[in-house]
């Protein structure tokens, strides 16, 4: 029998940003991230929260990370390939390599 998952938000965060999405692990089903975004200068933030969990819900404790985005299309497509991505793959996109000009 499948439960739904209930997660709460304040409604400061909610007036600000818009929920994308929430992953869970399917190992360990106490651990979940909540994907927010937001527009800001005409670019697209995808902040990603860790959720802990209480007897009723789930709610957001802490930032993990932020991506910017040129487009919403791309902000999107992040989303979309984020709970199939890689360890690998993430140390990556945190760790961007130095520009050099």
């Amino acid at each position: 029998m499948d439960s739904e998952i209930l997660v709460r938000f304040d409604d400061d965060t909610l007036d600000h940003m818009k929920v994308e999405t929430t992953i869970f692990s399917p190992e360990h089903p106490d651990l979940g991230v909540v994907v927010f975004s937001e527009e800001n200068n005409g670019m697209f933030i995808a902040r990603l929260l860790e959720l802990a969990q209480d007897e009723e819900s789930f709610y957001p404790i802490q930032d993990l990370a932020a991506f910017q985005f040129d487009t919403q299309r791309e902000l999107k497509e992040f989303v979309k390939h984020l709970p199939g991505m890689s360890g690998l793959e993430m140390l990556l996109l945190l760790n961007p390599p130095p520009v050099t000009e």
